[in-house]
């Protein structure tokens, strides 16, 4: 007995998961039949797809049969692995349907695509899911030239999209925040230059020399003092002798 009625013809050889799941699968009993009868196309599209690291798919036929690697089966959840050599239709009702005319125009006139940032609504695990992926499709020729099939590879960027836009909105509440904290400043600026201008108290500004750098409107209104007369001045001298006097009495 032959290795390849073991452990499967050679082109199915690798693969990991889904290279054992192909190898053990009833083809006889599906639209492609026993594997000695695939056109060698379809042989070759499907060992390059099987061991490739990226997400790919053969969509395969009329109806675009799926025949799928391992990086494809995180994106399948539940559908995985009932999914291997059904219609892609089937496999993903209303998600294909949103993607399907590219796939189509590619089958119909052999001209491949590429399309960034898709936003597909699916259920995974009976749950709701809003996914986005980059993905691309290439037309495969059978031994007359027709097109029998297309690779279809592709990429999930959910997460990426997701932190992105979570970046996006953590910036914007930033600016918002500091746009407030501006605000909040002008507004403490305004009340404190209004407290400064309308206080009855004497109140002044000097540096660690003692030379007055700033006072208020009450320093004119007591005292007769203007601004000009006590800007740039030491503070002593504008102590007269009887504060001397009384910063000296005891208490």
């Amino acid at each position: 007995m032959s290795n390849s009625s073991i452990n499967g013809p050679a082109f199915l050889q690798g693969g990991g998961e889904m290279g054992a799941l192909m190898r053990s699968h009833d083809w006889a009993a599906t639209p492609f039949g026993h594997t000695v009868s695939w056109p060698q196309s379809l042989r070759s599209m499907v060992s390059a797809c099987l061991n490739s690291p990226l997400l790919g798919t053969i969509l395969w036929g009329p109806e675009l049969r799926m025949l799928y690697n391992d990086a494809y089966i995180p994106s399948m959840a539940d559908r995985h692995p009932n999914a291997l050599g059904l219609p892609v239709a089937d496999v993903w009702g209303e998600a294909w349907d949103m993607v399907a005319p590219p796939f189509h125009h590619a089958m119909n006139t052999g001209e491949g695509f590429a399309q960034d940032l898709v936003e597909l609504p699916m259920m995974r695990n009976g749950q709701p899911e809003i996914t986005y992926w980059n993905i691309s499709a290439a037309p495969i020729r059978g031994e007359d030239g027709s097109i029998v099939g297309l690779l279809n590879q592709g990429m999930e960027i959910t997460g990426r999209v997701i932190a992105e836009r979570q970046r996006l909105v953590a910036k914007q509440h930033l600016r918002e925040m500091n746009k407030r904290l501006s605000h909040e400043v002008i507004i403490r600026t305004e009340e404190r230059n209004l407290m400064w201008d309308t206080s009855p108290d004497l109140m002044i500004v000097i540096d660690f020399k003692g030379v007055i750098h700033r006072v208020n409107p009450a320093w004119t209104t007591l005292l007769g003092y203007s601004t000009d007369e006590l800007i740039g001045h030491h503070v002593n001298e504008f102590i007269v002798e009887e504060d001397h006097r009384k910063r000296s009495t005891p208490i």
